[in-house]
C-alpha cells in the first residue's frame, strides 16, 4: 500500500485560514516529501515569514537569501554559500538552493537546504506553487 495517500490526508488535515500558517503546514510537507533539512520563505528584509526547519538555520537562510537569489556566477555564490555555513555549519553532501519570486508587486525568497542530489528543485516548484495559491485564497 502506498503512504502516498496518508500524506495527502495528513497535509490536509492540518490547514489553516491564516496565510503564513497555512504557508508553514506547506513547507513541512515538501520538507518531509522530499526529505530535505531546511525550508525558508522570507521577505526582501531578510525576515523570516514561515519555515519548517531550525529557528537559527531558517534566520540565516532568511537573511542571506537576498545575496543568494542576486549570485550569476559560481565562485560569488560560492563565497557567500561559504559564509553562510560559517553561520549554520552544513553538512558536506548539503546545498542551498534560493529563488526569488514576486506576488502583487512583492518580492519573496525561498530557500532550503538539503542533500545534493534530492529533488531541489521539484521541491521549490511544488512549495511554491502551494504559497501562490495560499496567498491568492488569503487575498
Amino acid at each position: 500500500m502506498s503512504s502516498m495517500p496518508f500524506l495527502v490526508k495528513e497535509r490536509r488535515s492540518t490547514r489553516s485560514e491564516e496565510a503564513y500558517k497555512a504557508i508553514t503546514h506547506q513547507l513541512e510537507h515538501v520538507l518531509k516529501l522530499h526529505g530535505l533539512r531546511n525550508f525558508t520563505l522570507s521577505a526582501s528584509n531578510g525576515l523570516v515569514l514561515a519555515k519548517a526547519g531550525h529557528t537559527e538555520e531558517s534566520e540565516a537562510l532568511a537573511a542571506y537569501a537576498p545575496m543568494l537569489a542576486k549570485c550569476l556566477d559560481r565562485n560569488t555564490r560560492n563565497e557567500v554559500v561559504e559564509e553562510l555555513g560559517q553561520v549554520v555549519p552544513m553538512g558536506e553532501r548539503d546545498t542551498v538552493t534560493v529563488r526569488s519570486f514576486f506576488i502583487e508587486g512583492e518580492r519573496f525568497y525561498l530557500g532550503l537546504v538539503g542533500h545534493a542530489g534530492t529533488l531541489l528543485d521539484a521541491s521549490l516548484y511544488r512549495a511554491l506553487t502551494g504559497i501562490r495559491r495560499i496567498f491568492k485564497q488569503n487575498a
